[in-house]
C-alpha cells in the first residue's frame, strides 16, 4: 500500500523520528495481526510511547480516508450490479437490489458494540443511504418488511445449509428464498474476509471505546482500499467465486431453475 497516498490525500506528514513507511507498517501489524504494543516494540525496536503515538496518528488519517472510501461506488444506484445482471439466478428478480445489510455484535469483556454494515456485491462496505425510489437492501427474516428492505418468505426454508441437508427446492417461494439467500450471503462473505484479514477484531485489546470504534472504521476503510486496488487479492479469493460455491452446493439443477418462474416479493 503506497504511503504517499496517505501523505498526499489525507495530510500524513513526516515529523522526523521514524519513516512514514515504518509507522504504517506498525499500524498494519496491529490492525491486521493483533500485535500488542509490547510485541510491536520488540519487532520495530521503538518505545511504547512512540508505538502508541504513531498508531493514533495513522488511525486518525485512515478514519479520514474512510469518509471517502466507505461509500457506494455508484451513489445514485442507476446501474444494475454486474453480479445480478450476469447471473440468471438473480436477473431480473433482484434487478433493483443495491446491496446486503447485516448486524454483527463484538464484545470485549463487558463492553459490547453493535455494528451495522452494508456491502455491495463487489464485497466492499458502503454507507446506508435511504430514500432512493424503488431501491432496496437484502435482509434476513429478522428485519421488518418495510420499504427499502427485502426479506425472504417466512415459514419456508431459507439458509443454504437447510437446502444442502434436505431436498431440492421445488415450489416458487423456496426457489425465491434460495436465490435470496445465495445473493444476500455476500454480506456474510464480506464480513468473513474482513475478520480474517483483521485479526485485531477477534482479539481486541484494552482500548477506550472511542479508539475501538475508530479501529473498526479504519479496518473497513483498509478493506475497501485493498479490494478497490487489488481485485485478485488472495484473501478475497476463497469467498469471491460465487459460481464455484453454486456448483459445490449443487442443490438446484438447471432444468428446475429455467422451468420455474419465481415471484417477486412485494
Amino acid at each position: 500500500m503506497p504511503y504517499f497516498y496517505f501523505f498526499s490525500a489525507y495530510g500524513l506528514k513526516e515529523v522526523g523520528d521514524i519513516p512514514l513507511v515504518e509507522a504504517l507498517s506498525m499500524f498494519l501489524i496491529v490492525l491486521g495481526h493483533g500485535f500488542t504494543n509490547r510485541k510491536v516494540q520488540e519487532r520495530f525496536q521503538h518505545s511504547g510511547d512512540t508505538v502508541s503515538r504513531w498508531f493514533g496518528i495513522i488511525l486518525d488519517v485512515v478514519c479520514r480516508m474512510a469518509s471517502d472510501i466507505i461509500s457506494p461506488q455508484n451513489p445514485k444506484f442507476r446501474r444494475v450490479p454486474d453480479k445480478i445482471k450476469a447471473d440468471y439466478r438473480y436477473w431480473p428478480y433482484f434487478k433493483d437490489c443495491i446491496g446486503a445489510i447485516d448486524v454483527h455484535i463484538y464484545q470485549k469483556g463487558i463492553t459490547t458494540q453493535n455494528i451495522l454494515a452494508v456491502c455491495d456485491f463487489d464485497m466492499c462496505f458502503t454507507f446506508v443511504w435511504a430514500g432512493w425510489e424503488g431501491k432496496y437492501y437484502l435482509v434476513d427474516a429478522g428485519y421488518p418488511q418495510i420499504k427499502g428492505y427485502l426479506g425472504p418468505y417466512k415459514g419456508k426454508r431459507y439458509h443454504l445449509p437447510d437446502f444442502r441437508r434436505g431436498s431440492q427446492p421445488r415450489e416458487k417461494k423456496e426457489i425465491f428464498n434460495y436465490r435470496h439467500s445465495s445473493l444476500r450471503c455476500t454480506i456474510e462473505r464480506t464480513f468473513g474476509v474482513w475478520k480474517n484479514r483483521c485479526r485485531m477484531i477477534r482479539q481486541m485489546h484494552n482500548f477506550p471505546m472511542e479508539k475501538q470504534t475508530q479501529k473498526i472504521v479504519a479496518s473497513r476503510a483498509l478493506h475497501n482500499f485493498i479490494r478497490c486496488h487489488s481485485m485478485t487479492y488472495q484473501e478475497f479469493q476463497p469467498y469471491d467465486d460465487n459460481y464455484i460455491i453454486f456448483l459445490r452446493d449443487n442443490i438446484i439443477n438447471s432444468d428446475i431453475i429455467k422451468s420455474n418462474s419465481i415471484p417477486t416479493k412485494p
